[in-house]
């Protein structure tokens, strides 16, 4: 069966897509200004490993996804499972002012025992 575009429009269904966790990754790097270099150095991970996780190939454990929202000044939730009831955490008083807020990677970094 071939649908019109004018008999799609007229229909009141509205489709979210679903975002990947990868994609929600990406995103997140993006508005805080962070690249991919980044992820690997504070994780002293591959850039293999990180080019899978943002495609989607291999998830990251919850800690690593934890501290990847911290980095990026994202809600952990929206992270992992695209909740975005609060994709931007209030700051320490409460407030969201000045958009939102991310640590340094140099604070990171996660050091060997």
């Amino acid at each position: 069966m071939i649908i019109s575009m004018s008999e799609q429009l007229d229909t009141n269904v509205r489709v979210i897509p679903e975002w990947t966790l990868g994609w929600r990754i990406q995103r997140a790097l993006a508005q805080a200004d962070l690249k991919t270099g980044d992820l690997e150095a504070v994780f002293e991970v591959s850039r293999n490993t990180v080019s899978r996780w943002l495609n989607d190939w291999y998830r990251p454990k919850d800690h690593v996804l934890k501290q990847i929202a911290l980095m990026c000044g994202v809600a952990p939730e929206w992270l992992q499972d695209g909740d975005a009831t609060n994709p931007h955490p209030a700051g320490p008083d409460g407030s969201s002012e000045g958009g939102p807020r991310r640590a340094r990677t140099d604070d990171l970094r996660i050091k060997s025992p």
